[in-house]
């Protein structure tokens, strides 16, 4: 599983970002589905 999620840190705060498009792709469907 590794490389799903890639970090990048700013001062005091990390951002994480979905490095696989697919795995995007399931969970834009999802939010599209349950949170309109």
């Amino acid at each position: 599983e590794e490389g799903l999620i890639d970090s990048q840190r700013d001062a005091q705060r990390i951002h994480y970002f979905i490095k696989n498009e697919a795995v995007n792709t399931i969970i834009a469907t999802l939010k599209n589905l349950y949170c309109p």
